[in-house]
């Protein structure tokens, strides 16, 4: 027999018999490895995730729990009260026709309705889309902690840039990175109190179960070593790890690698369940077009009781 000639192997999954010339990884039949390559390319961007991470590889169990795990955050927070694309289109042809109540109610369905994109995740009122892996979703209820630290990665005369490590009780998604930019202030040279002020005020608001006070990734490192454990799914020697990753802008933290554009596949599975990013909702409306932007403003100022500036 040749160094080519195929060998009977039995599928680790399935038990049948299948030949193959190079048996090489796990033994499994073309069935069986390709219902588990449509497993792994379901989760994907988890899959990506934890290859960074230097976890180990997901069994075929574990990737159907995962699925299970995304889809049920994803249900949990299915919008029943928001507002479609078609009506959106609708609202954007016929506007001059709504009464003010009428409009009132669009924009309520759009604020319900609506996501927001900053560098490194996308967020609702409810949820967490990390923009560097596909069709991923943290719920705001996991999230436990939350430090930040200043990025000299990006640069900006008027604002300190805040790198953001938002910690998570998630058993697939342990923490993810986010940008947030604060006004400085005339006297202030890099640090912004207001920033520092409006990050904390941001997550607070956000997440119901923080653990730890937002605060900088020092200070937090600090409080871990000397409390000696992490109130939340996290090791202590992995947390304190994922702070030192944090504070040297490297791995996911990677500042040059971040981007903010939610990924199509991303975005296709928050229409599914009823969330459209404010950019399209913006470009539906038509508001790079003066009479739209102004009718919609008015009708803003309105609801709000507050001028909002041009």
């Amino acid at each position: 027999m040749g160094l080519l000639s195929k060998k009977t192997l039995i599928c680790e999954r399935c038990g049948k018999e299948y030949q193959v010339r190079i048996a090489l990884g796990s033994h499994l039949c073309d069935e069986c490895a390709a219902r588990e390559k449509q497993k792994r390319d379901n989760v994907r961007g988890y899959v990506d995730y934890a290859a960074w991470m230097r976890w180990p590889q997901y069994t075929e169990e574990q990737l159907d729990q995962i699925a299970a795990h995304r889809q049920a955050i994803l249900e949990k927070y299915r919008q029943t009260q928001g507002i479609s694309r078609a009506e959106l289109e609708d609202v954007s042809e016929h506007y001059r026709k709504l009464s003010d109540e009428q409009a009132a109610d669009v924009l309520m369905r759009v604020a319900n309705s609506s996501i927001t994109s900053t560098i490194g995740a996308a967020y609702s009122g409810n949820f967490f889309v990390p923009t560097a892996f596909e069709r991923t979703v943290v719920d705001v209820e996991d999230v436990f902690a939350v430090g930040y630290v200043t990025t000299h990665q990006i640069q900006s005369s008027s604002r300190e840039v805040l790198l953001c490590a938002v910690f998570t009780n998630d058993p697939y998604l342990s923490v993810f990175p986010m940008l947030y930019a604060g006004k400085l202030g005339f006297f202030e040279l890099m640090k912004s109190k207001s920033g520092r002020r409006g990050v904390s005020f941001f997550f607070e608001s956000l997440c119901p179960n923080l653990t730890y006070p937002v605060q900088e990734l020092r200070q937090l490192k600090k409080q871990i070593k000397t409390d000696g454990e992490v109130k939340g799914n996290i090791s202590k020697e992995n947390m304190l790890d994922i702070i030192s990753d944090a504070s040297g802008n490297v791995g996911i933290f990677n500042v040059k690698d971040m981007h903010s554009d939610l990924l199509s596949v991303s975005a296709a599975m928050l229409d599914e369940y009823g969330y459209i990013h404010e950019e399209q909702i913006d470009e539906i409306l038509k508001m790079d077009k003066a009479l739209n932007r102004s009718y919609w403003k008015k009708q803003i100022k309105r609801l709000s009781k507050y001028e909002i500036e041009d």
